[in-house]
């Protein structure tokens, strides 16, 4: 199956047992989308008044957050066959192309942000495009290619149904797992061998409920 095409059907299969009817909703995406971006910003060393060095794991999480959101916006509007050829397309534009080069992350970043709030405001498709383009683009700054963002997509897709059925809208969900914030621990569960959707999600629950649950520490969800 085209990797597009089933982390869009992934993340409809999400919001709609998160939501019910969640696209007759009218959620509001785009503020997700800013609050992840500002994280990722603060993931770059853009702070003039201190040294700073990047944050390569917590800006690779907040791309895959961000790319949770800005797939859930353009499924409100339109279907995965059609979403699909749009990445496609961008994708493969931005491949050829040297237009970015020379811009900044952070400059890159607020570009971004520009094309998210056009979209919103007016529902241009060129601005829903080039917003996934400079995505495309930020993903380059880490040599993160479309198999990365898959296997980031499905790591944390498992790790967000997870937090849904142990308790996280009810605030009971426990999110640090023994010092460690939750992504982190999955990640590494993820990372330590090939398993597929179903797999991952069979271990990483039976280590929240052996390990976390059985030993609870600190750190609800927030």
């Amino acid at each position: 199956m085209n990797k597009f095409k089933e982390m869009l059907e992934l993340q409809d299969k999400f919001n709609e047992r998160t939501v019910q009817d969640w696209k007759s909703k009218e959620l509001d995406w785009t503020t997700a989308i800013l609050t992840e971006t500002a994280e990722l910003l603060d993931s770059t060393p853009w702070k003039w008044w201190k040294d700073g060095v990047r944050d390569y794991q917590n800006y690779k999480v907040e791309l895959i957050d961000i790319w949770h959101f800005i797939m859930a916006l353009g499924l409100e509007r339109w279907n995965s066959s059609y979403l699909t050829v749009k990445y496609e397309l961008q994708y493969a534009y931005f491949d050829e192309s040297e237009v970015l080069e020379d811009i900044t992350t952070q400059d890159r970043i607020k570009m971004f942000l520009k094309h998210v709030l056009l979209y919103d405001e007016n529902l241009d498709e060129q601005q829903y495009n080039s917003a996934i383009f400079v995505l495309f683009s930020l993903m380059e700054d880490i040599d993160m290619l479309v198999d990365d963002l898959y296997t980031g997509y499905t790591t944390k897709n498992v790790l967000n149904i997870l937090r849904q059925n142990n308790g996280y809208k009810e605030g009971t969900y426990i999110k640090t797992w023994n010092g460690k914030e939750d992504n982190e621990v999955v990640f590494e569960i993820a990372s330590a061998e090939d398993r597929n959707f179903d797999e991952l999600y069979k271990v990483v629950q039976e280590h929240y409920t052996n390990n976390i649950l059985t030993h609870p520490k600190k750190g609800k969800s927030k």
